[in-house]
């Protein structure tokens, strides 16, 4: 079962005590190490999320550009299907 977090929540609240208790044991320190790299994770798909909101924007807002422009090159009828 995933669950799923909203933006920006911290997972750990309590990540400091645990760093501090990471010094004296290896299974702690394990942990943490496992938490940051699903933090980077979280950031990179973040940042992936937001690049392919933004390309869809510019696609979307030159969309008519392009359509007016294949309507130039190849006019308004298909030649395949005569539509």
């Amino acid at each position: 079962m995933t669950r799923e977090y909203p933006e920006g929540t911290v997972l750990l609240p309590s990540k400091s005590s645990l760093e501090m208790r990471a010094a004296n044991l290896e299974v702690i320190s394990v942990a943490l190490e496992i938490i940051e790299e699903f933090e980077i994770y979280r950031w990179h798909r973040d940042q992936i999320t937001l690049h392919i909101k933004t390309q869809r924007k510019i696609v979307n807002s030159r969309r008519k550009f392009f359509l007016e422009a294949l309507e130039l090159r190849d006019g308004t009828t298909c030649l395949l299907c005569a539509s």
